[in-house]
């Protein structure tokens, strides 16, 4: 049974920045280079839909839309330094106070990055003048 459920942009550039934040350490694993190309195909093919819309100001669109997508990579890269000496196995020294700490401050920027995921997602309805399917949400 095929899937016709097509994920948001925002969700894609989510996933983007944040393969772009792992690239930063190590060389892109080459099973995620598909996904990635696809997604900037996606990203392209959309901002050539923004400067063919006459109903919206497609600079600004465009400028939000680069904004947003800065955003993004900007909490994916906190999230990512906050969750570091955890991915290489030193969260003994940390401790758990600061474990916890680390965990509050993650869940405000996912908070912030949803906000800025489904902000991306209105852009596309607006210029696609359609619903987005689901709105992104982060459960606490």
């Amino acid at each position: 049974m095929e899937n016709n459920y097509e994920v948001p942009l925002g969700q894609k550039l989510d996933r983007l920045t944040i393969a772009i934040r792992k690239s930063y350490n190590s060389i892109v694993d080459a099973t995620n280079v598909p996904e990635i190309i696809d997604i900037l195909n996606d990203l392209i093919s959309f901002i050539f839909d923004i400067l063919n819309t006459d109903t919206i100001d497609a600079k600004d669109e465009l400028r939000k839309l680069l904004w947003l997508s800065i955003e993004l990579m900007a909490y994916n890269s906190d999230v990512w330094a906050l969750e570091s000496d955890i991915r290489k196995g030193k969260d003994i020294d940390l401790g758990l106070p600061e474990i916890g700490r680390r965990a509050l401050r993650v869940r405000e920027i996912n908070d912030k990055r949803i906000i800025c995921v489904n902000r991306i997602n209105d852009i596309v309805n607006r210029v696609n003048n359609k619903q987005i399917p689901e709105e992104k949400k982060y459960v606490h």
